[in-house]
């Protein structure tokens, strides 16, 4: 995730053709907890609000990464194809870096896992609406540096809807 600038591109399948737009939150040397969720297909870290695609239950879903338990599925991109990878362990890691970056889709493939670009917000598809005006300001109005901390447009919404 360090890698990351805005305009790179993030996906051939999944979200093709889909790129950095933004960053919601950047902490490059902030050390946090993570969730590090192993499975037979590879390894994901991510905080523990960060919004994950998985198959809970035979429900596909996006949830918290704190929620997943041994036994749900995380999707996983590989080649052409779109498997489910056994959740085998979660465990609480701490670690250097956070980056949320904003794609036009609201989407990322980390390490070939599919996850969203929204944290603490339990909709997916709420915090995608809420952040159209700034995918849409992006997309005209291009960012040129990568805004350090937590964007003020997310700031925003977090206290309107009394996230931390």
């Amino acid at each position: 995730m360090s890698q990351l600038a805005l305009g790179s591109q993030i996906g051939e399948h999944f979200v093709k053709g889909d790129k950095i737009i933004g960053f919601l939150h950047r902490q490059p040397f902030s050390q946090e907890v993570f969730v590090e969720i192993s499975t037979h297909e590879g390894v994901l870290q991510a905080t523990p609000g960060h919004l994950i695609f998985v198959k809970k239950q035979g429900n596909e879903q996006f949830m918290f990464a704190k929620d997943i338990n041994i036994g749900d599925q995380l999707c996983k991109i590989s080649g052409e194809n779109t498997i489910w990878a056994d959740v085998l362990d979660a465990r609480s890691v701490v670690n250097q870096g956070v980056y949320a970056p904003l794609s036009e889709s609201g989407c990322l493939i980390v390490n070939g896992f599919v996850v969203s670009c929204y944290a603490e917000f339990a909709s997916h598809d709420v915090a995608h609406t809420a952040f159209a005006l700034l995918r849409l300001k992006n997309k005209f109005f291009p960012a040129t540096e990568p805004c350090e901390g937590i964007h003020p447009y997310a700031k925003f919404f977090m206290k309107t809807v009394g996230i931390k």
